[in-house]
């Protein structure tokens, strides 16, 4: 969009602007880039700049539309080791957790329900936390 702001978010008044982001993937792809000391770790918790990791550069994009109260990250059960310290970034209850990866539409559709339960007139911005965006 040029000098318009999005329709579908309201960037005065955030108080229904809602964050998904999506963290819970096995990162099978770049699993030769990111085994350390012969542990594949998902590329979501990985730097590829040496910064913070990809999951906290996609937290970081959506505060822009949305608070910590209203960023939900979706996480898989067995990469606890990796995203166990998010709650000092996000309220625990916003943190749900996949007992097994059941793909990215159910990976959506549970915290989806989640929100709209928690606010029926939510807008909802959709992340995933695996890609690099170089000049936001």
């Amino acid at each position: 969009m040029s000098d318009r702001q999005d329709p579908c978010f309201d960037h005065g008044d955030t108080g229904h602007n809602w964050a998904l982001v999506l963290a819970a993937g096995e990162g099978n792809r770049l699993r030769s880039l990111t085994t350390m000391g012969g542990i594949a770790v998902p590329k979501q918790f990985c730097s590829l700049n040496g910064g913070v990791s990809l999951l906290h550069a996609a937290i970081e994009r959506a505060r822009v539309v949305a608070p910590p109260e209203r960023i939900c990250v979706v996480v898989a059960d067995h990469h606890r080791h990796w995203w166990q310290d998010l709650a000092r970034a996000i309220p625990a209850e916003n943190i749900i957790v996949q007992p097994s990866n059941r793909g990215t539409a159910h990976g959506i559709l549970l915290p989806l329900l989640q929100i709209v339960h928690r606010d029926p007139a939510s807008s909802i911005l959709v992340l995933p936390s695996d890609h690099y965006v170089r000049d936001e």
